[in-house]
């Protein structure tokens, strides 16, 4: 079993500062949290909450973060799936990023979702995305990152035709502390019939890791490495350690386990077995 200070998914009411229960395993590990203002104050997870071991899910906020960035600064939070979810999930472009609602199979992929902040270590971050097929060959897949409402970074993609999971990176680097929206945009008009085309994207804010702690997952296998990096609290290294695990063990039961926990944790888990496909670079 790992450590107690792994944060895995499985959440239980729980009371009380430590137990073991079989499989799950419950500590008093402090985290930081935000308030409505954007100030940080610290918490605990014996407040209520334990997580298990059949996967791995990222602490709130990083641990130590520096600079609270209210989420108003960055306006209403992007959708994370096209079309508002009214359809079937094959049919939407999906942002893998912390959101509200469960997708799930049938008619109406999800009620409602929109993207919460989550965070990263790398100034460039990777954007994971699951894109439907039937999209014409030559068809733009648009990024696009703003601060404020402001455009400050833009980069052109060819959208695959295949449906699957795509990582896109941004080759822009995000200042430590402040809070960003990407929108990925499937360019089928460019004209003033734009509104209508499919969006998806999430909040990211850039936390610089310290370099004792990065030079401590560096050693670390891959697995344990995107444990540690769900224990600072940084999603999208976590994510995209996984999703390179996963690609490259697609057989490996204990990586797929923690695959399937991760997007589990915000209502992801029918894109778990979604193929992995060959993209993107970005256009000139």
């Amino acid at each position: 079993m790992h450590s107690s200070s792994i944060l895995l998914s499985g959440i239980l009411l729980f009371h009380g500062p430590f137990s073991v229960l079989g499989e799950v395993q419950f500590s008093s590990i402090p985290f930081l949290d935000l308030s409505s203002q954007g100030a940080v104050k610290e918490q605990s997870f014996s407040d209520g909450l334990a997580y298990s071991t059949h996967g791995l899910q990222v602490s709130p906020v990083p641990q130590g973060l520096r600079i609270s960035d209210p989420l108003s600064d960055s306006g209403n939070p992007p959708p994370r799936s096209s079309g508002g979810g009214r359809a079937p999930c094959s049919s939407l472009m999906v942002a893998m990023v912390p959101g509200t609602g469960t997708f799930s199979e049938g008619e109406d992929c999800v009620e409602a979702s929109d993207a919460i902040l989550a965070y990263g270590s790398d100034s460039r971050p990777q954007f994971w995305i699951y894109v439907p097929d039937g999209y014409d060959p030559g068809m733009i897949l648009k990024l696009q990152v703003m601060r404020n409402y402001h455009l400050v970074a833009e980069q052109d993609f060819p959208m695959p035709t295949e449906a699957g999971l795509i990582s896109i990176e941004l080759d822009y680097a995000l200042e430590p502390g402040l809070t960003y929206t990407w929108i990925a945009e499937v360019m089928v008009t460019t004209g003033p019939g734009r509104s209508g085309n499919p969006r998806s994207g999430g909040l990211v804010q850039y936390q610089p890791v310290e370099p004792g702690v990065l030079a401590q997952m560096d050693g670390l296998p891959p697995l344990e490495r995107a444990q540690r990096y769900g224990e600072e609290g940084f999603w999208y290294e976590a994510l995209n350690e996984l999703a390179v695990l996963r690609r490259s063990e697609p057989n490996n039961a204990e990586v797929l386990a923690a695959w399937r926990g991760l997007l589990a944790s915000y209502g992801l888990e029918i894109f778990a077995e979604q193929p992995f496909l060959d993209c993107c670079q970005v256009m000139d």
